[in-house]
């Protein structure tokens, strides 16, 4: 909350000084939102090659006081040498549940990292985006990597307007993966 105080000084008709004073408190309102990262998995040991599932599910926290907009969530995929070890698949819809209710969901990939737009995430709700990744040959046996998913921002207001507020609220969440080794049978 913020307290704004207005002062007037004059002088009457009878050359008194004078004050007058008032406030007004402005109540703040600003999304806040967490996010929770989860591989799909009963393992996090990969073959290369395997297509591993990932799912974001994105929810309002306790102290969040309005509606949050146009979200921007990131996921920087592992590199090794410079080059991706997993590749961006596909965005599951049928099990995603950002797209519904009115809402839009879009993803776009420039390796090495996945972006997803969500259009609004009212309170109190919940949603999930549900994606997959493939495990690329130059990914190394027995290396473990991590992959690391951030909310870049989110707004205030639905659209773009310059008088709204850009959050950049970074709530990240992140998975491991090990890559198997080969075995010779």
């Amino acid at each position: 909350n913020l307290t704004n105080t207005a002062t007037l000084f004059y002088t009457d008709g009878d050359d008194v000084p004078q004050t007058l004073e008032d406030t007004a408190d402005i109540n703040i309102v600003e999304p806040q939102v967490a996010l929770e990262k989860a591989i799909g998995t009963a393992t996090t040991t990969v073959e290369i090659g395997s297509i591993v599932t990932y799912t974001l599910t994105l929810e309002h926290t306790a102290q969040s006081t309005t509606n949050a907009y146009d979200l921007i969530v990131t996921d920087v995929l592992p590199t090794e040498v410079g080059a991706v070890v997993v590749n961006y698949t596909t965005l599951d819809t049928a099990a995603s549940t950002c797209d519904d209710g009115g809402r839009t969901l879009t993803d776009s990939y420039t390796a090495p990292t996945i972006t997803f737009t969500l259009s609004s995430l009212d309170m109190p709700d919940t949603c999930t985006i549900v994606y997959t990744v493939t495990v690329n040959a130059n990914a190394l046996e027995g290396e473990t990597y991590s992959n690391l998913t951030q909310v870049a921002s989110v707004t205030t207001i639905p659209g773009s307007d310059p008088e709204e507020r850009i959050e950049r609220p970074t709530p990240t969440d992140s998975t491991d993966f090990t890559v198997s080794t080969a075995t010779i049978d």
